[in-house]
């Protein structure tokens, strides 16, 4: 009936809107609510949180996020100090920030709309048949995760002033938890993968594997870690940026600076991406005390991961403050030619 879905989503929304005190308008909503991995349901929400402030929009969107992967721990980086991040050849790139900022910023717009063009031609993936119970449900909880972290942003993000302290303190506390316990979840599937498979492969080689077939074993078992790593370490980046989007707004500012959870190292990194990636300001000393409080409790995980996100503002900002971007260079080794720049600089 609609020439485009957000058209359908949004008049769906304003209709729940304008209906919200009515109990199917309501029963609606709380179904929509457990249904976010849905592309109808969870776009239609986000409509719904720009037009409507009614507090049972709130505690519906607030009861599901804690319902979402409920038995999962928060992930606590202090704990996976040592996850290896092999992204050193990126951090090296040679690229002066002080230049060119509007030609990465160009060559950025194209790298989206490539993605975005390649999306829809994707469309919805029509892989449902292809997977089993257990890699349905992981796709359904990790795309519910994320479309409600995407929601309570949208809410924190549309009503900082009209919304209570305590509320919003409780939607970041939500938002905050919820994406950690994904972290959990992303952590247990993939290395939980990786024993799996070497479970089967002990039990073929039973009852007297062989010293070499237990080196093979051994050898495949560290490669394959360091590529889970990777790819551990990428999803930890992008939950960390996905949760420092969904928050950032400069009016949510005292709430976050003063919330209960400062001092944990994923809020802290969280905290740090919605001033560098989202915001596009840089506290050099506070950036670089943080970076030497990871590395003195070895927490090399977090250092890379602070590292990507400070890299990453520099490429995308640019900078207009030589001696304090020199500072977190040397400071952090980035770039091949800018450390020879420096030394031939102060020669």
């Amino acid at each position: 009936m609609f020439g485009y879905s957000y058209i359908h989503y949004y008049f769906t929304a304003k209709y729940l809107a304008n209906n919200i005190n009515k109990e199917w308008s309501r029963n609606k909503i709380v179904e929509m609510s457990k249904q976010l991995y849905d592309e109808e349901c969870g776009d239609i929400m986000i409509f719904l949180c720009h037009l409507s402030k009614d507090d049972f929009i709130i505690s519906a969107v607030l009861k599901n996020a804690k319902n979402v992967l409920p038995d999962k721990d928060i992930f606590d980086f202090s704990q996976h100090k040592s996850i290896n991040l092999s992204f050193d050849d990126y951090l090296e790139m040679d690229f002066e920030p002080e230049k060119n900022e509007e030609e990465r910023h160009n060559d950025l717009l194209e790298m989206q709309d490539e993605i975005e063009r390649k999306d829809k031609k994707k469309e919805k993936m029509k892989v449902d048949e292809e997977l089993d119970p257990q890699e349905r449900e992981n796709i359904y909880n990790l795309d519910n995760a994320y479309r409600t972290i995407e929601v309570m942003g949208q809410i924190l993000k549309n009503y900082p002033g009209t919304i209570v302290a305590s509320t919003k303190n409780e939607l970041l506390e939500a938002a905050y938890g919820l994406g950690m316990r994904t972290l959990t979840y992303t952590n247990e599937i993939l290395y939980g993968g990786i024993e799996n498979v070497f479970e089967e492969i002990r039990k073929q080689l039973q009852p007297n594997p062989t010293p070499i077939e237990l080196g093979k074993m051994a050898e495949v078992s560290r490669n394959l870690n360091g590529v889970m790593d990777n790819i551990f370490a990428l999803l930890s980046y992008a939950t960390i940026r996905k949760l420092a989007e969904s928050l950032a707004n400069r009016a949510l500012s005292p709430v976050i600076m003063h919330s209960p959870l400062n001092g944990k190292v994923a809020y802290d990194l969280i905290r740090s991406s919605i001033q560098l990636n989202e915001f596009g300001v840089i506290s050099v000393d506070t950036i670089i005390n943080e970076y030497d409080d990871y590395m003195e409790n070895d927490n090399i995980f977090a250092a890379k991961l602070l590292r990507l996100l400070v890299f990453d503002h520099y490429y995308v900002y640019g900078s207009k403050d030589h001696r304090n971007r020199q500072k977190i260079w040397e400071k952090m080794k980035f770039g091949k030619k800018e450390q020879i720049l420096a030394l031939q600089s102060n020669s």
